[in-house]
């Protein structure tokens, strides 16, 4: 199970498959399990990253004040992770 630091904290993502990378975003009460039933469909012509933003799913829980901005910031440091320049 590949985790990343970020600000001191592990986030959880996944990868699967190989093609352009796909990358899902988890909305409240979500996080990469909810993925489950998409994962062969979305996969299997698409590298497909799935992520537990902060206080979701595997991902450790935030410290401090919650703003939503630390969601992209996330991203971008999984990007960097991953040395991927875009996804779709």
């Amino acid at each position: 199970m590949p985790y990343f630091q970020f600000e001191g904290k592990d986030v959880y993502y996944e990868v699967h498959g190989q093609g352009e990378p796909l990358l899902l975003l988890n909305g409240i009460f979500m996080s990469t399990a909810s993925w489950a039933a998409f994962i062969q469909s979305y996969s299997r012509s698409n590298r497909l990253i799935l992520v537990d933003f902060l206080d979701q799913g595997r991902s450790q829980k935030l410290s401090g004040e919650y703003k939503q901005d630390i969601h992209v910031e996330t991203i971008r440091a999984l990007l960097g992770q991953l040395e991927l320049p875009q996804v779709n």
